[in-house]
């Protein structure tokens, strides 16, 4: 079995290997053709999945935020309080 990528670096040196086994020509072709489309199709799955990816983290963020800010209020509500009864 020959590796992908000799495949793919190697069409001419193929495609003679496959005429001397009396393989059709247009076998290569399909290949060509499929992995073409698989790369394209893997290249779009990564694109979505690190958008994916970019809007967890923007998600988890503003949860941290929004925790932060929460933690905040009480404290913020003891200053005020503390420093009204200065007066």
């Amino acid at each position: 079995m020959l590796d992908l990528n000799f495949v793919r670096e190697n069409l001419e040196e193929v495609k003679k290997g496959l005429a001397t086994r009396n393989f059709p020509a247009n076998a290569l072709d399909r290949f060509v053709e499929l992995d073409t489309e698989r790369r394209r199709v893997i290249s779009e799955a990564d694109s979505i999945n690190q958008q994916r990816n970019a809007r967890v983290r923007g998600v988890a963020g503003a949860s941290i935020a929004i925790a932060s800010a929460q933690n905040a209020k009480p404290v913020a509500c003891t200053v005020l309080m503390n420093v009204g009864s200065f007066d």
